[in-house]
């Protein structure tokens, strides 16, 4: 499945752009909002076969392989929350 291995390389690409250029809080913000726009592409186009593959591909390559330098930008998680820079709902 060729095109799954371009978007492991797409997703990938995307990742270190944003681990370079933005704050953690901002990072967040905008693989949530790539994963909204991911999802509703793979629930309109792709067999449910593949979309499972897809979506473990694209949280591997955001969320999972950049997880300790995400964790250690801007101080880490701590610092983000206690500075309130990303909201938390406890309900």
């Amino acid at each position: 499945m060729e095109y799954l291995k371009d978007a492991e390389v797409y997703f990938k690409k995307k990742a270190g752009q944003w681990l370079a250029a933005l704050s953690l809080g901002e990072y967040i913000r905008q693989a949530s909002d790539c994963v909204r726009a991911e999802e509703d592409r793979i629930t309109r186009y792709m067999h449910p076969k593949t979309s499972k593959k897809m979506r473990l591909l694209f949280n591997k390559e955001v969320l999972v392989n950049d997880s300790k330098s995400l964790l250690q930008k801007d101080k880490g998680l701590g610092n983000l929350l206690r500075s309130n820079a990303i909201p938390v709902s406890l309900s």
